[in-house]
């Protein structure tokens, strides 16, 4: 479960940090209306992590896993596979931060239904976590030059 969070927490971040990137450099978007993607996948994700503490009285943690990880792989496949259109983006990024803003607390909430988590065991999610928010953008900044993967990268690393 650590490395799960550590690619979860990491890929968040990611989106988070370089869809503004993304954007300016792949589709041409100006400086002002990037910005705006990026509040608007915030936005989004807030939106989620606070329906997710209503949601997990009907669901399991499991379920909403599940949900949200299709989400995820969804919206990124939909960003790859369609990655010259500008709406595209747009509803990706939204689809994207509903699917990922209630991953970390049903993380969680899965592992505690299956293991007692002590501060210990906590404490070792939130270092899986913390290597993820510093090694994955880290990678993507990297692989977004245009001599390795170029732009369409970030969207690569995100849905592997």
């Amino acid at each position: 479960m650590t490395i799960f969070i550590l690619l979860y927490v990491g890929g968040e971040s990611a989106f988070g940090a370089y869809i503004h990137t993304y954007a300016s450099l792949h589709l041409n978007f100006k400086k002002d209306i990037a910005a705006y993607l990026n509040s608007v996948f915030w936005a989004s994700f807030t939106f989620s992590r606070f329906c997710g503490v209503v949601l997990s009285i009907k669901f399991s943690a499991i379920q909403m896993l599940m949900t949200d990880l299709i989400g995820c792989i969804g919206s990124m496949s939909l960003l790859l596979i369609l990655n010259k259109s500008s709406l595209i983006l747009w509803i990706g990024s939204v689809l994207f931060g509903l699917s990922v803003g209630s991953i970390y607390p049903s993380a969680i909430a899965f592992t505690e239904k299956q293991i007692p988590l002590t501060g210990r065991r906590i404490s070792i999610l939130s270092v899986g976590g913390s290597a993820g928010d510093a090694v994955i953008p880290l990678l993507i900044g990297y692989m977004i030059n245009p001599k390795l993967l170029g732009p369409i990268g970030f969207i690569l690393i995100l849905l592997i």
